[in-house]
């Protein structure tokens, strides 16, 4: 099934006029988007790129939070593989990144991001010509911004542009203009709500109580309006570049609104966290259609080398996406969680700690410590900890992996737990960048990540 992607545009001379968009909807559930069809009107923009591209339904991000996840879109590798943040955050100038290939190849590579993980500083942004990192922007300077970076353009050459926007991402805020929320709520209940879930830490939740429902409302709103920022790349890149625009648009990771008495992000690899939105539209001679088949996010940088007809990245785990659902073999998804602490220099602790919603109230039923793994070989999912028994399910009839089968099924477990073994120590290891300098992080970085629900330092 690779040679449907590769031969889409192996050889095709108007990969000289093409423009390859790739926008991260960070933090954003596949679930809360529409074209989905659990959520209602939430994504107009990512909708009409799902009605005319090809829309995966089954597309996990290879880690639960940010850093990790990028690193392994740019450059094919698993997060145990790259090392950033499992074991540092700043990336080994060694690795290899798909804007450094398509640079190579003849592309101007361009990009922003409201995120301040995805920068120079933590060494993101390997082979970008212009790369900006701004913060959470509303919508008006959003576009300004984006205006500025296409000023950059030049024309007559292929390009590669990636937007990353912090919509959906917390902390969350009340907007009273919320087509999402009940009608009768009032703004002072919706901030008590919010307020609430923020103080009581990320294991003290009511499984899907009723602020959680309030939460989810005000969530659903920032993915809408991280759509719209959507809508303003493809209006502005079309009118720039009216000539071929393929557009790649997905998430990061997801994140947790009380299932399992959960909130938050990171410290998971359940469904609500890996499993995310994922279309790709614009491809010549490509028909609309949906693919069933697991992809994950390692997928996107081979795949975008490939339709761009430039030299594949080394060691990756990733495969050029299919194109279409028909006879479909595809290797096994995984996606990696490290339950680790960085030495850093630059805060107070002297240790950047990813922990993100305070634990206090976890215990071992909550399964939030430790190192953790999900296996994708569908239709079954295995979970496996390194302090707490595997957990099997099985997708085909229980979607959002609600009920454990580990116990029904040892055997399976056991076949599982022996194949993930062996997929991973089959791959290739990338140079070792043991000796990279641990980067020092500056008071105004730490306090925006701080502003953004990571407890760095202390």
């Amino acid at each position: 099934m690779v040679a449907v992607g590769l031969a889409c545009c192996k050889n095709d001379p108007g990969v000289a006029d093409r423009t390859f968009v790739l926008f991260v909807s960070d933090t954003t559930r596949v679930d809360a988007v529409s074209a989905y069809g659990e959520a209602q009107k939430t994504t107009p923009n990512f909708d009409r790129l799902a009605a005319e591209g090809v829309l995966y339904r089954r597309a996990y991000s290879n880690a639960p939070w940010t850093l990790p996840s990028h690193a392994t879109m740019f450059t094919g590798l698993l997060p145990s593989e790259h090392s950033v943040g499992m074991t540092r955050t700043r990336a080994g100038d060694s690795l290899e990144f798909l804007a450094e290939r398509l640079k190579q190849a003849g592309f101007q590579t361009l990009g922003f991001s409201e995120n301040d993980w995805i920068s120079e500083r933590f060494n993101l942004v390997q082979g970008f010509d212009h790369f900006r990192t701004m913060g959470k922007m509303s919508a008006h300077r959003f576009a300004s911004e984006l205006d500025s970076l296409m000023e950059l353009r030049q024309p007559n050459i292929p390009a590669f542009i990636f937007i990353n926007v912090m919509n959906a991402h917390g902390p969350f805020r009340y907007w009273r203009r919320n087509p999402f929320l009940e009608r009768d709520l009032d703004s002072e209940r919706a901030v008590e709500a919010i307020t609430t879930i923020e103080r009581r830490g990320m294991c003290s939740a009511t499984e899907l109580g009723a602020e959680y429902e309030i939460l989810r409302q005000v969530y659903l709103h920032g993915v809408h309006r991280a759509d719209a920022k959507l809508g303003v790349v493809l209006e502005r890149v079309a009118r720039e570049h009216p000539r071929t625009v393929v557009t790649i648009a997905t998430s990061d990771h997801g994140h947790h609104f009380g299932e399992r008495r959960l909130t938050g992000h990171q410290y998971s690899v359940r469904e609500e966290l890996v499993r995310v939105p994922l279309v790709v539209h614009g491809l010549p001679g490509v028909r609309p259609t949906t693919v069933d088949a697991p992809v994950q996010l390692a997928d996107l940088a081979p795949s975008i080398l490939s339709w761009a007809n430039a030299q594949d990245l080394p060691y990756t785990v990733g495969q050029p996406l299919p194109l279409e659902s028909r006879g479909l073999s595809r290797r096994p998804v995984i996606a990696e969680y490290a339950d680790t602490t960085v030495s850093i220099s630059g805060d107070k602790s002297g240790f950047l700690k990813f922990l993100g919603h305070v634990r206090s109230a976890c215990g071992p039923e909550h399964r939030v410590f430790g190192d953790m793994r999900a296996f994708v070989r569908y239709p079954y999912k295995l979970i496996s900890f390194e302090r707490y028994p595997s957990e099997l399910y099985d997708l085909s009839n229980d979607p959002w992996s609600r009920r454990d089968l580990a116990s029904d099924k040892p055997k399976l477990v056991a076949e599982l737990e022996a194949e993930m073994a062996e997929h991973l120590s089959a791959l290739q290891p990338p140079p070792d960048d043991s000796s990279v300098p641990i980067e020092t992080v500056p008071p105004e970085t730490i306090e925006r990540l701080r502003n953004l629900g990571y407890d760095v330092g202390t």
